[in-house]
């Protein structure tokens, strides 16, 4: 037979409830029994003794009635069902109300308002007590208020008058409002019969958990142990000795008051108090000295009489993931290479230093501390290397600031020094600034040495002073960094401060590109050309096609100006195929003119994002396959910082341009990182010689002796010479007993446009 579980539970429930109902009973009668005896004794002289002493009676006959079945109920409680229980206690309680009743209806005085009010007070006070010990069922407590009040009711609506109406009128608001109270509190009995059943099986639960906690408390991976009020400990687990590193049998006895680090003891004096405490921080064990982060809860453990006997800790061991969380909040403010504070950190200092000088007035200064020549080490040694210089670069400087400013990391090779609290006074506030960019300058003088690397480094600073103008985060960093260009455009390895013309230059630059933007479509570009003299026959057997830029208003501009800012946005590219394209075009004309004589090849320059591009060399072929002009009239001139950005692609490209005939020549020799390195691994056919060593061979030995040691070089391996910027016929005649191979320069030619070299060539 299945027997539904939620039938089961209201059986459980309705038996809580008759049992309840049945032990208030006795007292109930003993109540009622009491104040029928004063109302007898009262009323017996002045109504009928005989029906009195018949009520009375009947009063009394039912009360042991009443009493006999309640002894009844607790010496054998499963004789009826609770519903016979329920209807046995109702039918009683019916009777007796009945009684009260008659007792209202046949005896109420008629006259005497005092023994009325008597009356009324004591029946009142009967019904009040009835609300505990009828509220068990709703139906037993509003039956008896209603059976024994409302026949109080009627007969003073009967003896009438304003008072009796009000008083019977006041009786009815008191029934309504003694049932609420008695439905309250039969809630109130409902949960408190759920709270003692729920409590009986959190018992049996706990006693049938007993084993596992144990087994738990074992095994589990946490520290737990016991102490008793003279703060020794009791037990503990294996997840403790694990933590503390220590064995069991030396922790089990140990005395809390002996700890060196007071902070876990100040917490467990409260829970003896019986407060439940919590603790996290670091905490150095005793036994083994460990450094660790701990989370520790403690529970006071209770004896039966509910006094405190001691204590439950619960320790888990925090210290791998508090070292996470610190690893993480520093990265998330810090540069992950150098450990200096990142952008976030320096737009906060920075923001909270204007806010700060409103107040007092103190100047300060931004920093824009950029590496010279940093993408040269990063190209030729390596990422590695280049990351260790900006470590070590870092360290040096953050061994001199001040602890009051900020020494943070942009990016790549940029850093920016935030410098707080100078002096109000501007001219001492500059020259606090000049003794940290000396010490900054200075600090890079001394050799970096990365791994078998010797490195000079050096650094361009540009410097703007906050002041009562400067108020804005995003133009002070913008205004450093103008100042650091201008530094870089000096020669480097200086500093530079902002000055408000910079802007002006910013504005020049901009327009700059949008005019190179239009300049092809527009017909603004221009190629020139230089004549390149065989030393031997003085005959012009080459040219170097030289770019120039002729705005529509007439003005020129030059390639120093306009090449760098082309390199940066990305126009160099298609400048360049356009480059390549007119000179086909004019080397075409004048071979179907017949004037080309001992010109044997024209010198292009190939920009490095040019030459870096997947398809230049399909490109470059199929513009002069166009013209039907062989690949060997073209000698293409490339600076190293092509070859370094990528040394293996490149002497791949390289190889490639050589077997279809493309004549190579490396531009600007000696100018770079470590070009001696590539002669002998790089394809070159031609080397040539920077303008800024041949201009002065005749007066500096240096340079003299430099110029030698390149031919000597160059003849080793049979590479072919170019000399640049010649203007005097003396170098000519000094370069004539060397190797040297060509020349070009002013004392020949100025670079002149295609119609004037044409007419040269005639």
């Amino acid at each position: 037979m299945v027997v539904n579980k939620d039938k089961l539970i209201e059986l459980d429930v309705e038996s809580e409830l008759i049992k309840l109902s049945y032990s208030n009973l006795p007292f109930a009668l003993i109540a009622s029994l009491v104040v029928a005896l004063i109302f007898t004794l009262v009323l017996f002289s002045q109504c009928s003794s005989l029906w009195m002493g018949i009520w009375f009676g009947s009063f009394i006959l039912l009360s042991v009635f009443r009493y006999a079945d309640a002894r009844q109920y607790k010496a054998d409680i499963y004789r009826y069902s609770p519903k016979q229980w329920k209807q046995r206690f109702y039918i009683g309680l019916l009777a007796m109300t009945a009684l009260w009743g008659i007792f209202t209806i046949l005896f109420f005085p008629a006259h005497d308002i005092l023994l009325q009010a008597f009356i009324i007070i004591l029946m009142a006070g009967l019904s009040a007590g009835a609300t505990n010990s009828l509220a068990s069922y709703k139906l037993f407590f509003i039956s008896f208020i209603t059976l024994f009040l409302l026949p109080l009711v009627g007969v003073l609506l009967v003896h009438g008058g304003m008072l009796y109406l009000l008083l019977a009128l006041s009786i009815v608001l008191y029934i309504l409002m003694m049932s609420a109270i008695s439905l309250s509190i039969h809630k109130n009995i409902l949960h408190l019969i759920e709270n003692n059943k729920r409590y009986k099986k959190i018992q049996n639960d706990l006693q049938r958990s007993e084993d596992r906690v144990v087994n738990i408390f074992q095994h589990v991976p946490i520290g737990i142990f016991s102490f008793d009020t003279n703060k020794r400990i009791i037990e503990c687990n294996q997840g403790l000795s694990d933590i503390v590193q220590a064995p069991i049998k030396s922790l089990k006895g140990l005395d809390l008051n002996l700890l060196k680090d007071k902070k876990i003891f100040s917490v467990v004096k409260d829970v003896l108090l019986g407060e439940e405490v919590s603790y996290e921080g670091p905490y150095t064990t005793l036994l083994s000295e460990l450094s660790l982060w701990i989370s520790v809860r403690i529970t006071p453990l209770y004896d039966d009489a509910g006094k405190v006997e001691g204590g439950l800790a619960v320790l888990t061991d925090m210290t791998e993931k508090k070292k996470q969380e610190e690893e993480i909040e520093f990265l998330a403010f810090h540069d992950t290479l150098t450990h200096l504070p990142n952008r976030a950190v320096l737009h906060n200092r920075l923001e909270h230093f204007l806010l700060k000088r409103k107040y007092d007035h103190q100047h300060g200064a931004l920093l824009f501390i950029d590496m010279d020549h940093f993408k040269t080490i990063n190209d030729s040694l390596g990422h590695h290397i280049g990351d260790e210089v900006l470590r070590e670069f870092s360290v040096r400087v953050g061994e001199f600031i001040r602890k009051e400013d900020t020494f943070s990391r942009l990016g790549g090779d940029e850093f920016i020094l935030l410098l707080f609290d100078l002096s109000v006074d501007t001219l001492e506030a500059i020259s606090q600034i000049h003794h940290i960019t000396d010490k900054i300058h200075a600090s890079t003088k001394k050799d970096f040495m990365i791994q078998e690397h010797t490195l000079h480094i050096s650094v361009s600073i540009g410097v703007t002073l906050i002041t009562e103008k400067e108020n804005n985060r995003n133009d002070l960093l913008k205004h450093a960094d103008l100042a650091m260009y201008k530094a870089k455009q000096e020669g480097r390895n200086r500093t530079c401060f902002y000055e408000e013309e910079m802007d002006e230059e910013v504005k020049k630059r901009l327009s700059l590109e949008n005019d190179l933007h239009k300049a092809i479509s527009n017909n603004e570009l221009e190629v020139y050309y230089q004549p390149i003299v065989e030393m031997q026959t003085h005959k012009v057997v080459c040219a170097e096609a030289l770019l120039r830029f002729c705005k529509q208003d007439g003005n020129i501009i030059y390639p120093d100006d306009f090449i760098p800012v082309a390199e940066e946005n990305g126009m160099i590219v298609p400048i360049g195929y356009w480059v390549i394209e007119e000179v086909c075009r004019h080397y075409n004309s004048w071979r179907e003119k017949g004037i080309l004589k001992d010109l044997k090849n024209i010198a292009i320059n190939i920009s490095p994002k040019q030459f870096m591009q997947e398809d230049f060399i399909q490109r470059i072929v199929s513009i002069i396959q166009l013209y039907g002009i062989a690949y060997d009239v073209f000698e293409l001139e490339i600076t190293e910082s092509v070859v370094i950005c990528d040394v293996e692609k490149a002497i791949e490209k390289m190889k490639k341009l050589k077997d279809l005939g493309f004549i190579l020549s490396m531009d600007d020799f000696g100018t770079g990182y470590s070009s001696l390195s590539y002669l002998k691994n790089l394809p070159f056919d031609i080397i040539k010689i920077d303008k800024s060593f041949i201009q002065n061979i005749l007066t500096n030995e240096d340079d003299k002796t430099l110029v030698d040691t390149i031919l000597s070089i160059c003849d080793t391996y049979k590479l072919e010479v170019i000399a640049e910027g010649i203007e005097e016929e003396e170098q000519i005649k000094y370069l004539s007993q060397t190797s040297c191979t060509y020349y070009q320069g002013y004392i020949l030619s100025r670079p002149i446009p295609s119609k004037e070299f044409e007419k040269f060539l005639g």
